[in-house]
């Protein structure tokens, strides 16, 4: 080799080690987007309003978790007076409760967007829409 390649290759060589040395590093990669989730947490009061045979009423439905797990509370209405809950289904942004009276069992689904919800309710021969909104938590 050539003192001339020799020089030449140095070069080539200093200039491609200097581009890479002072080229800007490239920004890490994103790491995945934070999604708020979109599951309604079924524990706290949930007011809601509805109708029935043409006559306006509210409603509030009471949920807590008990040391076991269990969902516990109630559903009051002045229809109904005070319902146990005997059970709650969280699915996707639903909340499903069903309550107990003496007329079989009050199933009411609330479909959440945010704190408010639109759903709907049957209990014996009765069913209706209803609409309302998550307390907020005290």
């Amino acid at each position: 080799m050539s003192f001339r390649c020799f020089r030449a290759a140095a070069l080539a060589a200093a200039l491609v080690t200097t581009a890479c040395a002072t080229a800007p590093a490239s920004a890490p990669a994103a790491g995945p987007a934070v999604v708020a989730s979109s599951t309604p947490n079924p524990v706290g009061t949930f007011n809601f309003r509805s109708n029935v045979q043409g006559r306006d009423f509210d409603g509030i439905i009471r949920i807590a978790r008990a040391v076991s797990g269990a969902y516990t509370g109630t559903v009051t209405t002045p229809l109904t007076g005070e319902l146990p809950v005997r059970s709650v289904d969280v699915q996707g942004s639903s909340i499903r409760v069903t309550a107990q009276g003496r007329m079989g069992d009050a199933v009411l689904t609330m479909n959440f967007t945010g704190a408010s919800f639109t759903g709907d309710w049957t209990y014996g021969p009765s069913s209706g829409r209803m609409t309302g909104r998550a307390a907020p938590a005290s």
